[in-house]
């Protein structure tokens, strides 16, 4: 059988990321559930993470979010050095994070994660997506939520497959 685990790659607006952890928080489930968080929101949010860091393993992300394609022309020191200050912000929480979720898997990345003893994650697809049919007004917006969900539903299963995976939900986006 397909195994899933699930990744919230919680941005930087704590407002909708808390709304999006309570509302899986509400359903018992035994899907594997991690929490990827910037370093820039563990200094601000620190009473938040370590709420989360009660029932659900937290992990890193880099110290702040990229402009979308940004992230591979940044200069490899300076994503080593996010990742060192990301991993800081959460030891000074008493948290040790084993986890890594990068925007992109290069050799380097590779590199950095094992000189910090971090396990990348890779998702295998994530909701809304990032690449392929992409939600739209027409597609998905204008729909009501019980119309939504089943749409969502059958997008996820879809990109998961029969191996499963690793699905990520991106607490910024609204839906």
């Amino acid at each position: 059988p397909a195994r899933v685990a699930l990744v919230v790659e919680v941005g930087m607006n704590a407002k909708m990321a808390h709304r999006l952890i309570e509302t899986i928080r509400a359903y018992r489930s035994h899907i594997p559930l991690s929490l990827f968080v910037y370093g820039d929101f563990a200094e601000m949010f620190p009473e938040i993470v370590l709420d989360w860091s009660i029932n659900h393993t937290i992990g890193v992300r880099e110290g702040h979010p990229y402009p979308p394609g940004h992230f591979d022309m940044v200069h490899p020191n300076w994503i080593r050095t996010n990742l060192i200050i990301s991993v800081l912000r959460l030891q000074e929480l008493d948290l040790q994070p084993a986890y890594y979720l990068p925007v992109n898997v290069t050799d380097q990345i590779i590199d950095v994660a094992k000189k910090r003893d971090l396990r990348i994650v890779q998702l295998k697809t994530s909701f809304p997506p990032r690449s392929g049919p992409l939600l739209t007004y027409d597609n998905y917006y204008q729909y009501r939520d019980v119309e939504r969900v089943p749409k969502a539903l059958r997008m996820i299963s879809s990109a998961l497959g029969r191996e499963g995976g690793v699905l990520g939900l991106d607490s910024d986006h609204p839906d």
